[in-house]
């Protein structure tokens, strides 16, 4: 019985060493095109970190003085033509607009009321926050958030358009949305 013993784990043994063999083989037999090559680095070119104006007058020519309707909760800006656009948290998304990024003026909303697969999605939703726009494929998007406040009940909306000028002509909403 002991030599039927030793022959198994001599059988085990033997076969265990082989397949430790082959996949040392086959592990050290990459192509020439399988070996990874180094990729060649270019130094970084020496990042520049801002200073501080150096007087008081250098700083102050630095700061914008808002004048005008400048309150403004989540605001994302963007310039269209002439004029630049600030967009805000609030009832319809507020619109301020100016034309030297100092001297603001409320120019409406997006909405005059909450669109309506959004108060059917969204029941007792009332302001639409964190607008957020881009221009791209020749339209304005203008995306926003909706939820009652402190539940799980949120939306993602998007309005678009040609322009941002309501006086144009091209001024049309189109838009959708995503919701629960």
């Amino acid at each position: 019985m002991r030599l039927q013993t030793f022959q198994s784990i001599g059988r085990f043994s033997f076969f265990l060493f082989s397949l430790v063999l082959l996949l040392l083989a086959a592990c050290t037999r990459a192509k020439p095109s399988q070996q990874p090559t180094a990729i060649p680095t270019q130094p970084h070119p020496p990042t520049t970190i801002p200073t501080l104006p150096a007087t008081r007058q250098e700083l102050e020519k630095k700061i914008l003085n808002l004048e005008g309707e400048i309150a403004a909760h989540d605001p994302t800006i963007i310039k269209a033509g002439d004029a630049y656009y600030l967009f805000t948290t609030g009832p319809g998304i507020p619109i301020h607009c100016s034309p030297n990024l100092i001297n603001w003026k409320a120019c409406g909303r997006v909405f005059d009321r909450n669109p309506e697969w959004l108060v059917n999605t969204i029941l007792g939703v009332k302001d639409l926050w964190a607008p957020d726009i881009a221009f791209f494929s020749g339209q304005y998007h203008l995306y926003y958030a909706a939820s009652t406040f402190g539940s799980n009940h949120s939306a993602i909306g998007l309005v678009t358009n040609k322009t941002l000028d309501m006086q144009s002509p091209d001024y049309q909403l189109g838009g959708c949305g995503i919701g629960p």
